[in-house]
This record gives structure tokens, sequence and C-alpha cells, in this order.
């Protein structure tokens, strides 16, 4: 940010600066630092002539949105802050997408927050904005995270088509980690499906290996992280307390290792939960308490709930 304001753009929040803020963006929400991205977020948003309190409900369509930004927008436009022609604003492709990414990561925050409404009201338009502009990276990563929340609100259905769409996506430019991190999400719930057939199960276990093969080959350590915990889950609920144990650590140690401390909090909980079936209840609580502790701090609150329940569970078998 200081060579950019001092030798490329001098204090403008243009192109550059944007770029900057949302891959910082990404770096702040992995350490757990939502309320600094979030920052970020509406900062890149007002730069790029958005509406930063309208809620994408309220508005319809991507061109019918940046119609209704650029009207805006025209009232009020400022030397170097706007394109103008005949008076109004008009958004380039590089103030589109910076406003597509930017939605994208608040809807991923609000996920994180637990507050699911918002989360598939903001990942919806971001991927709406993505598909129009033919990203088909950025389109795959937070299509992947919009199926999540539809799962997480109930819509099963949704949230399949939506992982399905994700993996075409990554897969028709070869982006091969964000296959395998689709991959890994459509996996799990295939195997959790309470219908799952046991040969639907044991293709869900060989796509899981699958992802975490490649994330040690590759040298993918989000893809391996993910791949660890989430066979380190599939090994926890068959009983195989052991085997969990051993991904669960291999997930904690690369998670600790690259600081990816939203993915400690949630492994934190998982290592609680097998230490206390293996009869070390007054450790598994502390560990969860730790992740819980944690979790509140940073205010991701799917992991509160997560170490709540895992508690709860704790004192109706005692």
């Amino acid at each position: 940010l200081t060579v950019n304001k001092q030798h490329v753009e001098y204090g403008d929040r243009s192109h550059n600066w944007r770029r900057i803020k949302l891959n910082q963006m990404t770096i702040e929400i992995e350490r757990g630092e939502l309320l600094a991205s979030e920052r970020m977020i509406r900062e890149v948003l007002e730069a790029s002539g958005w509406p930063v309190d309208a809620r994408a409900s309220s508005l319809v369509g991507a061109e019918e949105i940046f119609k209704d930004c650029r009207n805006r927008k025209s009232a009020n436009c400022s030397k170097g802050t706007a394109k103008t022609e005949n008076s109004k604003h008009y958004f380039l492709q590089e103030d589109r997408l910076a406003i597509a990414i930017a939605l994208g990561y608040r809807g991923m925050c609000a996920n994180l927050r637990g507050e699911m409404l918002d989360a598939i009201d903001d990942l919806k338009l971001a991927t709406e904005l993505l598909r129009s502009l033919d990203e088909q990276r950025a389109f795959s990563y937070f299509t992947r995270l919009f199926a999540w929340a539809l799962r997480e609100v109930g819509q099963q259905e949704e949230g399949m088509r939506q992982i399905n769409l994700a993996i075409d996506a990554a897969q028709s430019t070869r982006q091969m980690d964000l296959v395998y991190r689709s991959d890994i999400m459509r996996a799990q719930w295939d195997w959790e499906s309470p219908n799952a057939a046991e040969n639907a199960k044991t293709a869900a276990a060989r796509a899981l290996n699958n992802a975490l093969e490649y994330g040690v080959a590759a040298e993918m350590q989000r893809v391996r992280t993910e791949a660890a915990a989430a066979l380190a889950k599939l090994k926890f609920r068959t009983g195989d307390n052991e085997v969990a144990l051993q991904y669960t650590t291999e997930a904690m140690t690369i998670a600790t290792r690259y600081n990816l401390k939203l993915r400690m909090m949630s492994v934190r909980v998982r290592l609680g939960e097998i230490m206390i079936h293996r009869g070390d209840p007054l450790t598994g609580r502390s560990l969860i308490m730790g992740a819980i502790k944690a979790a509140n701090r940073a205010g991701f609150q799917r992991v509160v709930d997560a170490g709540q329940q895992a508690l709860d569970r704790l004192s109706g078998a005692s």
C-alpha cells in the first residue's frame, strides 16, 4: 500500500489499491480478524461507487443494480473518483469485479458470524455479478460459500446444485484447488445424507482421500487441511477415534503452521470431542472451551455454536 501510494496511484483509491485491499481481506479473514476485513470491504465498496448500506435483496438483476448505482453516483460525482459521461457515472470492468468480490467477502463474513440470511443475500448477488463478468475462478470460490450457506438454512437441493456449479466452473479453467475444495464439501454432504447407500459413502470417502493426496502432492495447504478435517469428522462419526485423532492432528498442525486461525478453532472443537470419547473429558472440555473463547473474540459464531453443541452432548451423556 505504501509503495502504491507513493509511486503508483498517489493516494487515489483506484485499481491497484483495491486489488491490494481485496487480497488483504482474505488474509484478515483467515487470521480471524473479521472486523478488520469488514472495514476493508466497506472501503472498497465506497471507492467503487457501491451503496454500501443497501442490501442485495433490494436490487434486482446485475444490470439493474449497476443502473441504480450509476444514478446514485451521478448525483455526487467528484474529481478522481468517478468517470463521467453526460454527467452520469459508468462502471468499468474493474469496478464491477471489485464490487462483486467485496460483496462475496462480506457474505463470507456474515456466514462466519452466523448471519445466514445476510450471507445468502450477498453471496447470491456476488455470484450473479461474477457470472456476468465471466470470472470463473472467483465465481467458483464464492459459489462454494453460497452453497454452504444455503445448506445451513435447510435448502439442501439448491445447495447441492450450487456446489455442482462451483465444481463445473473450476474444472472449466483447471482451477484444481477449487475443484477439490468444493469436492470435499460435496463428499461430506453425500456421506451424511440419510438416504446414502453404502457405495455412495464409499465414493465420498474416496473423494476425501483423493483431495488429501492432491493437497499433499501439490502443497495446497488449505485443501490438505480441509480434507484432513473432513476425514477426521467421517472417522469420528463411524467411531474410529484413533484414526480420527490422526487426521485431526494433521489438520491442526497445518492450520497452526500457516496461521489459519479460523480453521484452528473448528479443528480444536473436533479434537476436544475426540479426547472426550477417548476417555479424557477434562482435556476435551478444555479444548472446546478454548475454541469457544477464541471464536467469541473473533466473532466466529459457527464455531461457538458447534462448541456449545459439543458441550451439551457431553453434559447429556454424563
